[in-house]
């Protein structure tokens, strides 16, 4: 597994990152990096069933690779909504 990158001061927080629970209701979440894993979470959502990354169209995102490439946009879930290559 490589190991995640971020751009900005040690202990600052990874951004672009929304989270949802079994309601849909996305929220934007806290996110940051502990080893090799991003941790994500928001006050508003106790039970997260889904998380999903610079998902929207001009995202704001801080998350790179070792390579200094940004992080590809990507979601944990199938709920229904924007999805690349749906068809319509």
């Amino acid at each position: 597994m490589r190991r995640a990158a971020f751009a900005g001061n040690p202990g600052s927080e990874v951004q672009g990152f929304a989270i949802c629970d079994d309601s849909q209701r996305w929220v934007n979440a806290r996110a940051k990096i502990d080893g090799t894993h991003v941790i994500v979470w928001s006050d508003e959502v106790k039970q997260p069933v889904a998380v999903r990354c610079a998902w929207v169209e001009h995202p704001v995102c801080n998350l790179y690779n070792q390579a200094g490439l940004p992080a590809f946009p990507f979601l944990t879930d199938s709920l229904p909504g924007v999805r690349p290559n749906a068809e319509r």
